[in-house]
């Protein structure tokens, strides 16, 4: 986080973006911990694992949240 920070300062003349996605994986199950408690499963989106012709690993369905500031990361940390 501190290296996130450090590097957004450091380089003010340029523009970042910075987006997170918390995701938990637990029996085999995914579940995206930017979603609402309160939003049920058959409203969720389906969070799914793909890996791409290069072999990276991906996840996709996943809700973004965008990051300007350490406070916007603390947050998105705490709400999961």
């Amino acid at each position: 986080m501190n290296a996130a920070a450090a590097m957004m300062s450091k380089n003010a003349e340029k523009t970042w973006t910075l987006k997170a996605t918390y995701v938990e994986i637990y029996n085999e199950q995914l579940r995206d911990l930017l979603v609402p408690e309160t939003v049920s499963l058959h409203e969720r989106g389906t969070v799914t694992i793909r890996e791409d012709v290069k072999g990276h690993i991906l996840l996709t369905g996943l809700h973004q949240v965008e990051i300007n500031s350490v406070d916007d990361l603390m947050a998105a940390l705490n709400f999961g």
